[in-house]
């Protein structure tokens, strides 16, 4: 019997890929059930069964179909195993002039098809460009499209506004709060300066003291137009 070690190198997958396991299968049997080799390679046995039957290695696989058309079960076309390099080299030329005139059929399809979605295109944009015609001449549409347009604007507007009173309502509180700050600080000023001149020693010239309570009474000045500000504006 042809074992895969008699056959010609250049017509062998690589020993890891599915492709060997699905020619060593075939080699070793006359024929093999479908089921099995959706078994083995999980259902995915077209990968191998095409790459076999491509145009680098060119084994003609048979498949054998019940009387609806199943495949039940595949084999390989016995003049590969026959021994003969004619008879081989016969089968590898008949399954690349079939592959040959698939890929042609393929290609053709392919070139019909591509013709057929230009066409295509090109109706579905006169059509877009039809609706667009249409509806720029549709009075209740162009009103739709004025009503949604003010809506938006109004919606805009509303929104501006909302804002504008919100930034003015905080920008007044912190003006209140930066007020009320600078009041306490002069009052802490104010409560220093006294507490400096109360604990000032007798030696404390009298230029320095003359300088000191025109200082208080300038912060005095400064606490005062402060209150009435702060009362005028409401934040007291």
């Amino acid at each position: 019997m042809l074992t895969i070690n008699d056959l010609n190198p250049c017509y062998i997958p690589k020993s890891h890929t599915q492709a060997y396991k699905l020619l060593s299968l075939l080699l070793d049997s006359d024929e093999v059930l479908e089921a099995e080799l959706t078994h083995i390679f999980n259902g995915r046995q077209r990968s191998p069964i095409q790459s076999l039957g491509g145009s680098k290695y060119c084994w003609n696989i048979i498949n054998h179909t019940n009387d609806k058309g199943v495949i039940f079960s595949r084999s390989l076309d016995p003049r590969h195993k026959s021994g003969s390099k004619l008879d081989d080299a016969k089968a590898r030329a008949e399954r690349k002039s079939e592959y040959k005139q698939d890929s042609h059929k393929l290609a053709k399809q392919g070139r019909i098809r591509e013709s057929t979605a230009f066409l295509e295109s090109i109706r579905a944009k006169s059509e877009l460009a039809d609706l667009v015609s249409n509806a720029a001449n549709d009075d209740h549409y162009n009103q739709q499209t004025e009503n949604e347009k003010a809506t938006t604007a109004a919606t805009v507007t509303a929104s501006n506004s909302s804002a504008s009173r919100d930034s003015v309502e905080t920008d007044h509180q912190q003006k209140k709060e930066y007020k009320k700050m600078s009041s306490f600080k002069s009052y802490k000023q104010i409560k220093l300066a006294f507490d400096k001149l109360l604990n000032s020693e007798v030696s404390v010239k009298l230029s320095e003291v003359l300088i000191l309570i025109i200082y208080l009474i300038f912060q005095i000045v400064v606490l005062v137009a402060l209150s009435f500000s702060l009362i005028k504006s409401g934040a007291l």
